[in-house]
């Protein structure tokens, strides 16, 4: 049996919502979208093409071939459409088609009987998302963003996959600059909004870490009137702030006063975390403090969902994370800690505590690129970095990228930088033994995964 397709709109009720009711015959009308697009290489018949112009594409270039492939119609900057010509019934003239998509968005999900997650913070919303995602996929049917869907196009697009059959859905949201979370939460108007932390990301930007707690607290406006704020209650600029929030306020942490806070706190050789809540004994499959952190937020939610505590504690028991996060690998008698996803000061700190905390019968070897977007304040945190390492008795610290040598000047004796990838593997292979321990750790540019996968092949 053929799944009849969800219909999203009407096109008339496209044009309603943006105010850009085309010239056109009743019919044409009442065409129905099947879905929403942002790209014409993988758009659907049936779908609504919206022209986004970006720092490198615009997609009003593309336009001829949206609809070739068989798009309804397209959603145009009113500027391009006059001075392209674009007169016919298919366009659909608006003052900015970003903010067009968005308002899309917002109005589908009204549509949909979800309960929604959203979740943002400085460190560590991804895991988080993937781990309410564990719980809520065995409970009921659900829906996550994918990837790095989390701005104002990819939250958009995640939400259009929305349909009648999902109970459940967790989205993150991304930033660089304050109103994003704002617009983010508006969109997905959730039920639980997620805090998982504060620190300093994206100072290139945002210039204090007050700003991003400022920028971050935004996810309140979008909350439903009766939804749920779930925040890190250990984390001090959040909870300074917190005194005027208007959504129910939950809290999770070590600290005493939390709402969900973790029992019996222990730690194996791979400083991977078991503890209990609420009776149920959770065994974390990622290494770090940081990590009980993580799946105490998920609990949170999971519970504030109605989700079964037992439940909730095995299906995060369960969880493996995703490649590059928080991965352990033995391999060949070397261990390898490969969380080289992306970076900033406060998750470079929990990966390097976590590293001088693991079990080792040789050395500890931290394998570390640039943290980016951290503006004028960049070199005084990659030094900071060097410093904690020494401290923390890291053995060898190997450093890629501009800002690394920072790091490795500071770290002194056993830090060396490197120029190239290939430089740097051929020197880690010559250092390296059995028994050691390596983390790898950068900004997402930095693509130490290459290093990795080098080292996987000649080991």
């Amino acid at each position: 049996m053929v799944e009849k397709k969800t219909i999203l709109f009407t096109l008339r009720e496209v044009g309603e919502i943006l105010g850009s009711i085309s010239e056109g015959d009743p019919g044409f009308h009442r065409a129905s979208i099947h879905g929403v697009s942002t790209d014409s290489r993988t758009i659907h018949q049936g779908e609504l093409f919206i022209a986004i112009k970006g720092a490198t594409y615009d997609g009003h270039a593309f336009l001829a071939q949206a609809m070739v492939k068989g798009a309804v119609a397209a959603v145009v900057n009113r500027d391009e459409a006059e001075r392209r010509g674009l007169t016919g019934p298919e366009y659909l003239a608006v003052d900015d088609t970003l903010f067009a998509l968005g308002e899309l968005a917002r109005h589908y999900r009204q549509k949909m009987p979800a309960a929604i997650t959203a979740v943002t913070g400085s460190n560590g919303k991804t895991t988080v998302k993937n781990l309410i995602y564990e719980i809520i996929s065995t409970h009921s049917p659900a829906l996550k963003s994918q990837g790095n869907f989390n701005n104002l196009i990819g939250l958009p697009l995640s939400i259009f996959q929305l349909g009648e059959k999902h109970k459940f859905a967790v989205f993150e949201l991304g930033m660089s600059a304050r109103g994003e979370i704002l617009r983010l939460s508006q969109i997905s108007q959730p039920d639980i909004g997620v805090i998982t932390n504060v620190g300093p990301v994206h100072l290139e930007f945002l210039k204090t870490i007050d700003q991003v707690a400022e920028a971050k607290l935004e996810i309140i406006e979008g909350i439903r009137g009766s939804g749920t704020l779930v925040i890190n209650g250990d984390d001090e600029n959040l909870k300074r702030r917190i005194g005027h929030i208007k959504p129910a306020l939950l809290k999770f942490g070590l600290e005493d006063d939390n709402d969900f806070r973790p029992a019996g706190l222990r730690f194996d050789d791979a400083r991977m975390p078991s503890f209990s809540v609420d009776g149920h004994e959770i065994s974390v499959r990622m290494p770090g403090l940081h990590n009980v952190y993580n799946a105490l937020a998920a609990y949170a939610v999971a519970r504030t969902l109605g989700v079964d505590g037992r439940a909730a504690a095995a299906a995060i028991s369960a969880f493996h994370a995703e490649g590059m996060r928080s991965e352990v690998v033995s391999h060949h008698g070397i261990t390898m800690i490969i969380d080289c996803y992306n970076a900033n000061p406060a998750s470079m700190n929990y990966a390097l505590e976590t590293l001088s905390q693991m079990n080792c019968v040789g050395r500890r070897i931290a394998v570390l690129g640039d943290m980016l977007e951290l503006g004028e304040q960049s070199a005084q945190y990659h030094e900071e970095i060097g410093r904690l390492a020494g401290e923390l008795g890291i053995d060898y610290i190997f450093g890629f990228g501009l800002h690394a040598k920072y790091i490795t000047d500071r770290f002194g004796s056993g830090g060396r930088h490197f120029e190239s990838k290939e430089g740097l593997s051929k020197i880690l292979l010559e250092t390296i033994k059995t028994g050691d321990v390596i983390l790898f750790k950068g900004s997402r540019a930095m693509a130490l995964e290459e290093v990795v996968d080098t080292l996987k092949k000649s080991l």
